[in-house]
């Protein structure tokens, strides 16, 4: 028997791989935090579906510290996984094979990770806002139905992306003339020019293919993040409450559309709902008047650890 796997010397790794943020945590036998490590997100269905990208290895890496030979078990979830589609296991199996993890990992889409970690075998309902989002309906853990995760060009409204988009609409708008100047595309121009994407935040006519070709030439996540910039003045400025409330009205309509009933469970993931903020209020709002009972997932990263620790079998008797 392989020593490293057996009683307290056992590891487990549990990983949330969002569209913006990677989140690995390992975890020993009693339940403790060995080590954590984050960086940049990936999308499989737009950017990773030929295999594993350098960077999400090289956070799993930075977790493992050369400790992969003591894993026992691994629990991963990755943004765009299509529901009902064969998960990439064998493109984790074989980066995780490389830092000395000999096992088969456990890979399902986030949102399926995000309910099997909270509610369990139950029934109920899940959805994901961060800088896309999803709403699915899951009978005993299974997934069973999907409303939205359609993707940045055709869908993923209310979430991170939809958010930033709109805003930035609204700035060009205003920079070529269509619209009266507001204090939301002072707030947006200042954001991307501390970014160092256009050299100014004045509202200029001449800047506007400065901002599209900063927007074009970035990743997803400029424009994701610009949610954070839209729901922090939202308590001040009505342009950006009206965004944020736009953003509710689709996230709820999702929800809706899988048909709630009183006293299902309802598990909510991502950066938009897992922080107190206007957008998550509008949305629990939605969800008392359902009767639903509400989990918000906070930790995925460390809920998968312990999904993969409750896998195994003790070895310790």
């Amino acid at each position: 028997m392989n020593v490293e796997l057996s009683g307290e010397g056992r590891r487990f790794v549990g990983a949330d791989l969002g569209g913006s943020r990677t989140r690995v945590v390992v975890m020993d036998a009693a339940g403790l935090v060995i080590h954590r490590a984050e960086g940049e997100g990936v999308n499989w269905l737009t950017t990773a579906r030929s295999g594993v990208p350098e960077n999400i290895e090289r956070v799993f890496a930075r977790a493992l510290d050369g400790q992969g030979r003591r894993v026992a078990a691994t629990v991963i979830g990755v943004a765009g996984v299509l529901p009902f589609e064969e998960p990439p296991t064998r493109a984790f199996r074989q980066m995780l094979l490389a830092l000395d993890v000999t096992h088969d990992p456990v890979v399902m889409n986030d949102l399926e990770l995000l309910f099997r970690s909270f509610a369990g075998w139950r029934s109920g309902l899940a959805q994901v806002a961060g800088t896309g989002t999803i709403a699915a309906r899951f009978s005993e853990s299974f997934l069973t139905r999907t409303v939205d995760g359609y993707g940045p060009t055709l869908g993923d409204s209310g979430s991170g992306y939809w958010l930033g988009r709109e805003a930035l609409r609204l700035a060009l708008r205003e920079v070529d003339g269509r619209a009266p100047r507001s204090g939301l595309s002072q707030i947006v121009l200042h954001h991307l020019t501390s970014l160092g994407l256009i050299p100014s935040s004045e509202v200029c006519p001449d800047h506007v293919w400065g901002i599209v070709n900063a927007i074009d030439s970035g990743p997803r996540s400029v424009v994701a993040d610009l949610a954070r910039v839209v729901i922090e003045a939202a308590a001040r400025l009505p342009e950006a409450m009206s965004l944020v409330a736009g953003a509710a009205a689709e996230l709820t309509g999702s929800l809706s559309a899988l048909d709630p009933q009183p006293h299902e469970s309802l598990v909510l993931g991502g950066s938009l709902l897992t922080h107190d903020n206007p957008l998550s209020a509008a949305v629990m709002s939605w969800a008392d008047q359902q009767q639903l009972e509400v989990t918000v997932g906070r930790d995925v990263a460390l809920a998968a650890a312990e999904l993969a620790a409750a896998e195994i079998p003790s070895r310790d008797g």
